[in-house]
């Protein structure tokens, strides 16, 4: 027997229809690496992805599940200064707006938290770099990122869309 993810009823509603924003950084700390952050309520829930994310289906990503972020985190950008943890520049390389599928009679909130419970998210992005179809999924070692096939799935290698979406810059600059 397969293991099922979601026993429930399910629904894809458009990012418009209850817009939650999302934002991914890219991080040049002790390790260069990417930063998923979804806001859920007052907070933001958080994933390192070491790789970046990835357009085509077949690149399935680590996603290492960090503590909770600021909700004021999903937009900014700048530099964490020497001593710090997390010391470097920050660069904000793409934002916009999600919704996760709802659980029947949930809100956007409530499935996301009960997605994180089962160890299955499937979100839909609307982004300026990120669009469609996504899956997180938690596994045995952590957690996995994936592009779903929808038309905005792609061969491109988005990561070489370095610039922020902010102000423009890449991340040497900052």
């Amino acid at each position: 027997m397969k293991r099922g993810y979601a026993p429930i009823q399910y629904s894809l509603l458009s990012p418009d229809e209850a817009p939650l924003m999302f934002g991914v950084h890219h991080h040049r700390a002790t390790q260069d690496h990417f930063d998923l952050r979804l806001e859920c309520g007052s907070f933001a829930h958080s994933w390192v992805l070491p790789e970046g994310p990835s357009l085509y289906p077949k690149h399935v990503r680590e996603a290492i599940r960090v503590k909770d972020h600021a909700k004021k985190c999903l937009g900014t950008e700048g530099r964490i200064p020497t001593g710090f943890r997390g010391a470097g520049p920050i660069l904000l390389w793409d934002k916009g707006t999600y919704l996760p599928s709802l659980a029947s009679n949930s809100s956007p909130e409530e499935s996301i938290e009960l997605g994180l419970q089962q160890g299955c998210l499937h979100l839909t992005f609307r982004g300026e770099k990120l669009l469609g179809a996504w899956l997180l999924v938690r596994r045995r070692t952590g957690w996995l990122f994936q592009k779903l096939r929808d038309a905005h799935a792609s061969d491109l290698d988005v990561l070489r869309l370095d610039r922020s979406v902010l102000t423009g810059r890449q991340i040497g600059d900052l």
